[in-house]
């Protein structure tokens, strides 16, 4: 009988049938507890792991093209629980965030994460392309926000007027914390 288990643990492992292998093992491990059976139980753990590992990673990958951060995430958390510190799924993590901040176009922040992300991995296609779509929305928010709020500082007379002048230059202040201009525009409106 464990002779019989333990062929039928090798041909459900052949076919990646992880579960079925890994019963097939324990079986044969009840008959008798060899070296042989237990570690054939553990390869068809860590195979069982390796497939969800690249399943998980899969899937991450997949939802991310779909814009969908929660359930990537999520995915990629799977992966990290069978593989810890993992750095491709780590890599996706910080990927995931930096397109959430640029979802929230918060640029700056966005702008530094992509920058760490190329600092260790230069080759990083998507954190390179993200980065330029990034600088280049960041300007022209910070242009769109500068220009509307000293159109509107010409004609200012009222309250509310500059309080939409504020609205603007607070708008390209997100895009370009600190910036001079901006800050010298908003303390003028308030």
């Amino acid at each position: 009988r464990y002779s019989t288990a333990m062929a039928e643990g090798r041909r459900f492992f052949e076919q990646k049938k992880w579960a079925a292998s890994e019963a097939a093992y324990r079986t044969a491990l009840n008959e008798k507890n060899t070296l042989e059976a237990r570690q054939a139980v553990q390869q068809a753990r860590q195979g069982s792991s390796g497939d969800r590992y690249q399943e998980y990673l899969t899937e991450a990958r997949r939802l991310a093209d779909l814009r969908n951060f929660v359930d990537a995430e999520r995915y990629l958390r799977k992966a990290l629980e069978e593989k810890p510190n993992d750095p491709p799924a780590l890599l996706g993590l910080d990927l995931i965030r930096s397109a959430r901040l640029i979802q929230a176009q918060e640029w700056a922040a966005a702008e530094e994460l992509l920058r760490q992300i190329l600092k260790e991995h230069p080759e990083n296609k998507s954190a390179q392309e993200n980065l330029v779509h990034v600088q280049r929305q960041r300007q022209h928010v910070y242009d769109a926000a500068m220009a509307s709020a000293a159109l509107k500082a010409r004609g200012a007379s009222t309250p509310a007027d500059w309080q939409a002048v504020k609205a603007d230059t607070e708008t390209a202040l997100r895009a370009y914390p600190g910036d001079k201009k901006a800050t010298e525009l908003s303390r003028k409106a308030s």
